[in-house]
């Protein structure tokens, strides 16, 4: 790649936007970020995506600085230090970069580019080791942050818990210039906020953070999926539509498999089944009001045999369920059975 795209500093634009629940970020020369946030859409940059609100925060928990270490930044301090090898060493840092750079993952794409920028201005023909500290000083600043460190193995936490994490983490592992940040307000988006980042992804985690807190959001992991999302509770284990979807499925097959052990959730199945198809039949040649109580009569029914399923311990208590099945099916037929006749009376 060509180091011309270097010459000015490489920057992060990050914008948060709570109504549509997406974030909004972009990459390049810091020359270039700017004309594309006043409006400039053909001028060049590295990364211009919107993405769902929170995915800036669970793809930069997924990074390692290890992995940044060993397959990074080692070889390029070395290829720095002396001109020995270098080819090689450089070799081994392009391919990975160029993996981070081309996977849509802005932290992957910033961190890349920082590299190759801080590469490019330190390379000396012969070789400095000077170079090769000074390399080093500016990557760990900028990959300190890549240590698990916003919500680590647990499923669900709250955002003050976080930045109570936060505090303890920058506290002893951050300096001044891992805090330092800009704020932009582009002159095509007076009423958008861009935080500009260049040197540490700390402002960004921080400024993120506490906009979530202050929209009294948390972070949750999808039951079914895996994935991080925000919601509105910590009480929330389901992602999306699909996932959602997924789980009824998965209940279903569960359902299914105690069926074949247990005869109750057959019991249970085919009574409700027999009630609301004898709803069903009716619910057209019925009045809005009378369909309206049969419906709560039917998950008044349901959710009454439910209850009484969930405390089923032996043959007694399964004999109580079989004999509250059939009386709340004889009610309900009951319900039906007058809905039916009234329903002839008033069209006669």
């Amino acid at each position: 790649m060509s180091t011309d795209v270097y010459r000015d500093s490489v920057v992060m634009a990050i914008s948060l936007d709570k109504a549509k629940g997406k974030e909004h970020i972009v990459i390049g020369k810091e020359s270039c970020v700017h004309y594309r946030l006043n409006g400039n859409v053909d001028v060049e940059v590295l990364y211009d995506e919107e993405k769902r609100l929170g995915e800036f925060l669970f793809i930069h928990e997924t990074h390692l600085d290890k992995d940044w270490n060993e397959k990074a930044i080692y070889p390029l301090r070395r290829a720095l230090t002396s001109p020995v090898g270098r080819k090689k060493y450089e070799d081994v840092s392009w391919q990975f970069l160029a993996e981070k750079e081309n996977n849509h993952d802005p932290v992957g794409v910033f961190t890349a580019n920082c590299l190759r920028k801080w590469y490019a201005d330190l390379k000396k023909p012969l070789g400095s080791e000077r170079s090769g500290e000074q390399f080093q000083e500016c990557v760990m600043g900028l990959t300190r942050s890549f240590k698990q460190i916003i919500w680590g193995e647990e499923k669900r936490c709250s955002i003050k818990q976080i930045l109570e994490r936060m505090e303890r983490y920058t506290g002893i592992n951050a300096d001044a210039r891992d805090m330092q940040a800009r704020i932009w307000y582009p002159g095509k988006r007076r009423k958008a906020e861009y935080l500009i980042i260049e040197n540490s992804y700390f402002p960004a985690l921080w400024y993120y953070l506490v906009h979530l807190r202050d929209w009294q959001l948390s972070i949750c992991k999808c039951d079914i999926c895996g994935n991080m999302f925000l919601s509105t509770s910590k009480h929330f284990s389901l992602c999306s539509d699909a996932c959602r979807k997924a789980k009824n499925r998965q209940n279903k097959q569960d359902f299914d498999e105690r069926a074949r052990e247990n005869k109750y959730d057959v019991d249970y199945k085919n009574t409700t089944q027999r009630m609301r198809n004898k709803m069903n039949k009716l619910v057209e040649n019925i009045s809005e009001a009378k369909r309206e109580a049969l419906q709560v009569a039917f998950r008044t029914a349901c959710d009454s045999a439910l209850q009484r399923k969930k405390l089923i311990k032996n043959t007694e208590d399964y004999k109580a369920f079989v004999d509250l099945l059939f009386a709340l099916e004889r009610q309900f037929e009951t319900l039906c059975e007058e809905a039916e006749r009234n329903a002839e009376v008033e069209m006669v």
